[in-house]
């Protein structure tokens, strides 16, 4: 395998707004679940929609109201996957995916993955794991002590 220069990661990394649904989920809807719950329930939530453009602070355009531009309006002249809003450039986050032997510029989900709300959960101060300890595991079988009463089989 030939060495592309760049660093390999297990997972992508959130972006802020990922972030910020994350921290909304947990903290103001009070949601206290595992990585996995919490990924099926954010699937139904936000389904299979694209992630919105950032610009090069990983800020998404919002109008005077505080609303997602792109949810209100659709921007105009898009070049290479970049549009301009009040002088600021917005790009959308996208790879390269290979596709049917043709090669696919594809946007990114606004999803975050599995990897990254479990990375997410385990890096948060707040969320700790809350089980109660267990004093043997894995015991076996457990057998009546000898000075206990016998049956007496006939």
């Amino acid at each position: 395998m030939a060495s592309t220069g760049k660093q390999k990661i297990p997972f992508l990394p959130l972006t802020r707004l990922q972030r910020a649904i994350l921290e909304e989920h947990f903290r103001k809807r009070g949601h206290g679940e595992g990585y996995q719950r919490t990924y099926q329930r954010l699937k139904l939530a936000i389904g299979d929609k694209d992630h919105y453009a950032m610009d090069d602070n990983g800020n998404i355009a919002r109008t005077d109201d505080g609303e997602i531009y792109e949810e209100v309006d659709e921007p105009i002249k898009v070049m290479n996957q970049t549009y301009n809003y009040n002088g600021t450039d917005y790009t959308w986050p996208t790879r390269k995916r290979l596709l049917k032997g043709k090669e696919v510029i594809q946007r990114r989900k606004l999803l975050p993955t599995l990897l990254a709300i479990q990375d997410w959960l385990r890096k948060d101060p707040q969320h700790q794991i809350d089980r109660p300890t267990r004093n043997k595991p894995a015991g076996g079988v457990k057998a009546p002590p000898k000075t206990a009463l016998k049956p007496i089989i006939p």
